[in-house]
């Protein structure tokens, strides 16, 4: 059997010249694989009064490079150092104390409050002369890097997204496919939020999803299958051109982006199941987009009422889901007065597919159409985003 060995050695830094070194950037604090700072304030002041007490916290994990050391675990405590150095929060010497501390100087916005004060001397060097233990990798490979921070975050609730930059085995890639990603951040927060990557696994499902033509969201065996198989910039940049157009159509604000839409009444099956419909039905990026808005209001509304549905994100539901907006779309379409806007052949090619596909679901008894629906949006917008 191969065992990979590793070299290394226990170093002892007191945490004012931790503070100094990091603060200096000596050490990178945010290789690709780490999470954002997720502490709250609570357990930032929990810690600091730790340290103060004399709990002397876990070990620190560098790996020493000849270009910059690396913070392969410990970030969380660190970035609660270097903000308690900066006086971006203050705590309390006993857990029963009114009286709270800055590390050197009060805040603007808490000088005129009675219950702040400033470390005395005695205290301060009292926690800068604090040791803590670092153990200090020589020179790790990026793969050993992300193969240590995930045996140590094992009994930490690492969420999906924050592990998908991890399962690349070249930093170069991990980098370029995060520096993508954030392209569509702002697009996406509404949705997913950034912090905990929750935008980066949501692109990488859908990449998934059309790479493989299946209506289906991946799981972490999945996703890691896939992208091992993204093994250059190349690979990396074509499935993000082959889902940007989608992406960005699907959740501007004519669309998802709506203010009609939130999070929380726009399941994420729904998302899931619409990017897969327009990714088939309309490859072209092509539709009306108040008459869209309304097949989602009528789907989201029509979920919500189906305990079979609910919102579960299998592939059997995700299949359910688009059944619905598809027919949907098409029972608005046939009902809208303006719809002509458009030219003639394709209106042909829309009414013709309509009545072909509504067909073939109302003789399976899978759809139910009601004509006497109202549309939420009255006018037709047929756009090409």
């Amino acid at each position: 059997m191969n065992t990979r060995k590793y070299k290394s050695q226990i170093k002892t830094k007191d945490l004012e010249t931790i503070v100094t070194e990091f603060s200096e950037d000596k050490i990178d604090l945010n290789p690709i694989y780490q999470r954002d700072v997720v502490w709250n304030v609570n357990k930032m002041k929990g810690f600091i009064n730790s340290c103060y007490r004399g709990i002397i916290p876990t070990p620190i994990m560098i790996s020493s490079t000849d270009e910059k050391d690396i913070c392969v675990d410990g970030k969380q405590r660190i970035s609660t150092l270097i903000k308690f150095y900066n006086n971006d929060f203050s705590f309390k010497l006993d857990e029963d104390d009114k009286d709270e501390y800055f590390y050197s100087d009060i805040p603007e916005e808490f000088s005129e409050k009675e219950n702040y004060h400033i470390l005395s001397d005695k205290n301060r060097k009292r926690i800068d002369k604090l040791c803590m233990n670092i153990l200090e990798y020589d020179n790790l490979e990026y793969v050993d890097q992300v193969q240590i921070f995930y045996r140590i975050q094992q009994g930490v609730s690492l969420k999906a997204g924050e592990k998908i930059i991890a399962m690349f085995h070249e930093h170069k890639l991990a980098s370029h496919f995060s520096n993508k990603a954030k392209e569509y951040e702002k697009i996406l927060v509404k949705y997913y939020k950034p912090d905990r990557n929750d935008h980066i696994l949501f692109l990488t499902n859908v990449m998934f999803m059309i790479h493989e033509n299946k209506r289906i969201k991946a799981n972490e065996r999945q996703r890691r299958v896939f992208l091992k198989n993204l093994d250059s910039v190349k690979s990396i940049n074509k499935h993000f051109n082959k889902i940007s157009s989608l992406i960005k159509t699907l959740f501007s604000d004519e669309v998802l982006g709506h203010d009609k839409f939130t999070s929380k009444n726009v399941f994420d099956n729904v998302r899931y199941a619409l990017v897969y419909y327009v990714h088939t039905k309309h490859p072209d990026h092509f539709f009306d987009v108040r008459t869209m808005r309304n097949t989602i209001m009528k789907t989201k509304k029509e979920i919500i009422m189906d305990e079979t549905i609910g919102s579960r994100t299998n592939e059997k539901t995700l299949e359910k889901v688009q059944d619905l907006l598809h027919s949907h779309y098409y029972s608005l379409v046939k009902k809208n007065k303006k719809y002509k806007n458009i030219d003639s052949d394709d209106d042909s090619k829309i009414e013709s597919d309509t009545e072909e596909y509504l067909d073939e679901k109302e003789n399976e008894g899978t759809v139910h159409l009601d004509e006497d629906d109202e549309d939420d949006d009255n006018d037709s917008e047929y756009v090409e985003l």
